[in-house]
């Protein structure tokens, strides 16, 4: 009898240790799906020129950091098209005071590359709206996390970060 019980309890143990390690195959399994589906998505997005950036935090000179409103700070891409919609902190050459960076303006070049080894495209972009000419850099790895440096010649350049919004996942 005793042995029946030693035996019983082996096995109860050994196929709770594999019943484990089939959940986490298969969590994994789900993990690296969903990581697919995002790569796709955001690749299909690069190439479609078409896509939402929503900002959600604003990294200034000398350490600043401001945590933003992503829903009122974006930018969209739309084929040749840049709508940006930012706030803004830091330094200002011009007379008057600067507290946010609207516009919407055609592009004058607009560049995709894609780099694989550091799983990230990289969008440079330049428009002009009433003489005024913005650089736009983004970097958009595969996860859909964005970091956006905006350059002109009457603020000092900001640098955003933020995620690609994706309808689809």
């Amino acid at each position: 009898m005793k042995n029946y019980i030693i035996i019983a309890t082996l096995l109860l143990t050994v196929s709770s240790c594999s019943t484990v390690r089939t959940a986490d195959s298969s969590a994994s399994a789900r993990r690296a799906a969903r990581a697919e589906a995002i790569r796709e998505s955001v690749e299909m997005s690069m190439q479609s020129g078409k896509f939402l950036v929503k900002m959600d935090r604003l990294n200034g000179s000398r350490g600043l950091a401001v945590q933003l409103a992503p829903e009122f700070n974006y930018i969209i891409i739309d084929q040749g098209m840049v709508r940006m919609r930012l706030g803004y902190i830091g330094r200002q050459y011009d007379f008057r005071g600067i507290a946010a960076i609207n516009m919407s303006a055609k592009s004058q070049s607009y560049e995709v590359t894609r780099d694989p080894e550091r799983k990230r495209y990289e969008v440079n972009i330049k428009a002009s709206q009433a003489g005024e000419l913005f650089n736009i850099s983004l970097s958009i790895d595969d996860r859909g996390n964005c970091t956006a440096l905006i350059y002109n010649n009457r603020i000092e350049s900001a640098r955003y970060s933020g995620h690609l919004f994706m309808e689809s996942i």
